[in-house]
């Protein structure tokens, strides 16, 4: 009787700490994989040409990891963009990079089904170069 029930407790504090902490939840399946064919700049890390893992890590930080070297960058996400606004570009997912004076900086992710993730504001005047995810 004792053992079910401290079982019962060990069982019912799991589900308590997983409802408290939902941003592990959040992460799974917020993920995309692309192949950006130029060097770009994540927050204050460049990142070589190459195929990169782009994850939402938690509701405000993402994460971009190459699949064949060790580079990697991590930055804050500023604010999420409502879908509606995402007018000519990819409906599931896609990346958005700022063209300033050449250098490429990844500005926005879009996932599959969800609202985008801004991630760079750029003051300065720019182009958009937009990467759809590998099929």
């Amino acid at each position: 009787m004792n053992k079910r029930f401290l079982s019962a407790v060990a069982g019912f504090s799991l589900m308590v700490i997983s409802l408290a902490f939902p941003t592990q939840v959040l992460a799974t399946g917020k993920e995309l994989i692309a192949k950006v064919p130029f060097e770009f700049v994540v927050g204050d890390q460049t990142l070589p040409a190459g195929t990169y893992r782009i994850e939402l890590a938690s509701p405000r930080m993402i994460t971009v990891h190459s699949t064949a070297t060790k580079d990697s960058a991590t930055t804050p996400v500023i604010t999420r963009l409502a879908r509606e606004t995402h007018v000519g570009h990819d409906k599931d997912m896609s990346l958005v990079f700022d063209d300033v004076d050449y250098k490429q900086y990844l500005s926005e992710v879009w996932f599959a089904a969800q609202d985008g993730c801004l991630i760079r504001g750029t003051p300065e005047e720019h182009t958009h170069k937009l990467i759809t995810p590998k099929e």
